[in-house]
């Protein structure tokens, strides 16, 4: 159901499982602002639009804080785990995301911002358009840390959007990150860990003991499952 809660000032509201909405007064007590949030295995499951018609699609364990409305020069929002951008352009009101790693500005494009405090780099991956990540422009096809470009796949990186998990080459604690994510496990590892990497686009909606079994059949690995603990053997 829907409730309210008051703290520091703010409202927050459970839109339903996992996913939170507040409002509340920024610092300089100016500008108000929301933020929307969702938990572990929650995604927002249509795209909020942003008071200047800008499209964002939460992944799960994710939030951004934005004003209520775009007042400045720059319209700057705030994001933490991952978010999908569709923006709106304004050469004269540049658009800013901002991370604790990157500042990503629009320049009329679509792209993807993996910011999770558990990852060694923010990766921002564009789609269509350009950007410009720390100064640096991107094409389409490339993925900056901020400090290196590369030429990506950009199905993998925009794959969550469609309920859908993408893995191109990537090692175990890369699958098992992903999954822990959204099915709320805690991963162990015992014994040799396996080196063999893995590539695979699986719904979302499958249940984790499905998905276990998927990578089992695919590679030289084994899980044993208890409760929510989920460990990795060779």
């Amino acid at each position: 159901g829907l409730y309210k809660t008051l703290a520091q000032g703010s409202t927050t509201i459970q839109i339903e499982n996992g996913i939170t909405y507040a409002t509340g007064v920024s610092d300089n007590a100016e500008t108000s602002y929301n933020t929307l949030s969702t938990a572990v295995g929650e995604q927002f499951p249509y795209p909020l639009i942003l008071p200047d018609g800008s499209k964002v699609w939460l992944n799960a364990q994710s939030s951004i804080t934005f004003p209520i409305a775009f007042t400045g020069k720059e319209r700057i929002v705030k994001i933490s785990g991952e978010a999908l951008f569709e923006v709106a352009h304004n050469a004269k009101h540049p658009f800013k995301v901002q991370t604790k790693k990157q500042t990503i500005e629009d320049i009329g494009t679509i792209f993807n911002v993996n910011a999770y405090a558990d990852e060694a780099a923010t990766k921002t991956t564009l789609v269509e358009g350009k950007v410009k990540v720390n100064n640096i422009l991107l094409n389409p096809g490339q993925q900056s840390d901020g400090f290196h470009l590369k030429t990506v796949n950009t199905k993998r990186y925009v794959a969550w959007r469609n309920n859908d998990f993408y893995f191109e080459n990537d090692n175990i604690g890369t699958v098992m990150k992903e999954l822990s994510r959204w099915y709320n496990i805690e991963v162990k590892y015992e014994g040799n860990i396996t080196t063999e990497n893995f590539t695979a686009q699986i719904s979302r909606y499958k249940n984790i003991s499905s998905i276990l079994q998927i990578l089992e059949n695919t590679k030289g690995v084994h899980f044993k499952i208890e409760g929510r603990r989920v460990t990795v053997i060779q």
